[in-house]
């Protein structure tokens, strides 16, 4: 029995896989989050693919009529073209850009959306807070990349404190996963460990800083300019700055914001209902324990 034409087989399903498994995508992304922006700027650049950036789906569409791609995430709520309408439209061209695969990046989706989505061609989901491992995931069910989870260069395992675990990624000190220290029944209801330590293991110092001081610090951070919002009872501004607190507290795991800016954005989109200033009050509150649970964990991580 001739084995020449089984052993070439082989080597060519290992050769296709382990080049699923590495290949560099050229990925598009519409995003009219700045942070998210810088975020899957910084995911993207981890997990070895090569990214575009728009704040839009126009902008997407535009883009997609210029450049080759194999992919574009959309986020679901974006200005000018959201991300259902920005997928008909891809749909609908005339080009071979039709047929690229779409990921819809929300939190958001409920059953009457997904259906809604699939039905305009959105090949797969990807839940926010984005993470590697579930981005791989969508990828690699769009048939682009490999499903192992050691592809993305992440571990979804942290490592303890202490001495840094030695990883078989080539990764600076601030991308190694950590864990967080027992925070106590209180910090844990206001910060979400498992999405703030993905942060943790990305993010250099000084972007983390810069990132906290866009939401924290007065008077330009977005939970003062919300506060001030629902107190001038600017309708378009609550609605607009709850959003963003809202998709910027995700990311960080702020628990206790992600509710209240979640609950002030519902009352703008679904009610006639005024933002009661007490629900400003309630942001304030838990904005000063959520920066002192966030103390709390940069004395236990010095330790």
């Amino acid at each position: 029995m001739n084995l020449r034409p089984l052993v070439r087989a082989s080597l060519l399903l290992a050769a296709t896989s382990a080049d699923k498994a590495t290949r560099k995508l050229r990925v598009l992304v519409a995003e009219d989050h700045p942070i998210n922006l810088k975020y899957m700027h910084i995911l993207l650049d981890k997990m070895g693919h090569q990214a575009t950036f728009c704040e839009n789906g126009q902008e997407a569409l535009q883009l997609l009529e210029q450049e080759t791609f194999d992919v574009v995430l959309l986020d679901y709520h974006m200005p000018v073209l959201d991300g259902l309408s920005t997928t008909e439209a891809i749909r609908a061209l005339k080009t071979p850009a039709a047929n690229i695969k779409v990921v819809l990046v929300t939190a958001d989706v409920v059953n009457d959306t997904r259906k809604r989505a699939m039905e305009v061609g959105v090949n797969e989901f990807a839940s926010k807070p984005l993470q590697a491992d579930d981005l791989q995931r969508a990828l690699a069910r769009c048939g682009l990349v490999d499903d192992a989870p050691h592809a993305t260069g992440f571990s979804s395992t942290p490592a303890p404190l202490g001495p840094r675990s030695v990883s078989p990624f080539p990764v600076s000190s601030y991308e190694m996963p950590v864990r967080l220290p027992d925070l106590g029944h209180a910090a844990a209801g206001l910060i979400d460990s498992e999405s703030y330590c993905e942060i943790l293991s990305m993010m250099p110092e000084d972007s983390l800083g810069e990132l906290l001081k866009t939401v924290f610090e007065p008077p330009e951070g977005t939970v003062h300019v919300l506060v001030q919002a629902i107190l001038d009872q600017n309708r378009a501004a609550i609605g607009y700055n709850a959003h963003k607190l809202k998709g910027t507290a995700m990311l960080m795991g702020f628990r206790a914001l992600v509710n209240t800016s979640a609950q002030i954005e519902h009352i703008v989109a679904q009610t006639d209902e005024p933002v009661s200033p007490e629900l400003g009050q309630q942001l304030l509150r838990e904005t000063a324990l959520t920066q002192q649970a966030l103390q709390q964990v940069e004395l236990r991580l010095a330790v």
